[in-house]
């Protein structure tokens, strides 16, 4: 039974027990959030209940999940949201990860996830319809939803979502060390240039010191 309720007065949640005054902040949640479950937003591909409830079951492995149609989907561009509440919390570190992992492998049943739902302070929208997507008596022009039945999710080591997560942090470890060594092989040869031409003059630090943001926006 969806709400009916204008998209800025739609209800929401953020699935962590960290509900400060500055919990839609990804940072804050990403150090204090605990995490009970995982959401995905499918806004493109048109995709029947069951398919996407299809592609959800093999990739958790047959696990609960709450599955409903979006506020503005409409019989011919259906967008879903899905709910999978998880079995034991996750830190809010491992959650950005976490749904990347989960996304990408959705990714490869044909399900486009929506990567802002990766950011650990992303709002997920409950149930809704609004006034201008029902009919005369109230009713939504479309609305489907269906509790899949099964256990929670547990992300224990070996399951497809764990080793994915594992892989993207490999990945980004790799990223970042290519990084830091470009950065010294930089380094390096600024101070070879330096040494052999006495010519330490830094063009952008030169800038950034005589220079505001403010004075910028003013002129």
């Amino acid at each position: 039974n969806p709400a009916a309720r204008q998209k800025h007065r739609a209800q929401f949640f953020i699935p962590s027990t960290y509900a400060g005054c500055d919990g839609r902040t990804h940072s804050v949640q990403m150090e204090c959030g605990l995490f009970g479950a995982l959401a995905v937003d499918i806004d493109t591909g048109n995709h029947e209940l069951l398919t996407v409830a299809a592609a959800v079951a093999a990739v958790t492995g047959g696990a609960r999940a709450e599955i409903y149609s979006s506020s503005s989907a409409q019989p011919d561009n259906r967008k879903w949201r899905v709910l999978v509440p998880l079995a034991t919390s996750i830190p809010g570190r491992d959650y950005a990860d976490t749904q990347k992992a989960f996304f990408e492998l959705l990714g490869a049943h044909g399900m486009a996830c929506d990567v802002a739902l990766s950011r650990p302070g992303q709002p997920v929208y409950l149930p809704n319809v609004p006034p201008k997507y029902r009919d005369r008596d109230g009713r939504p022009v479309f609305y489907q939803s269906w509790h899949v039945p099964g256990p929670l999710l547990e992300l224990s080591p070996g399951h497809a979502i764990v080793e994915a997560r594992e892989g993207l942090a490999s990945a980004r470890a790799a990223d970042e060390a290519a990084a830091a060594e470009h950065a010294a092989a930089q380094r390096k040869k600024r101070l070879a240039y330096v040494e052999a031409t006495g010519d330490d003059f830094e063009p952008i630090a030169h800038f950034n010191a005589n220079n505001t943001v403010a004075d910028m926006l003013a002129r």
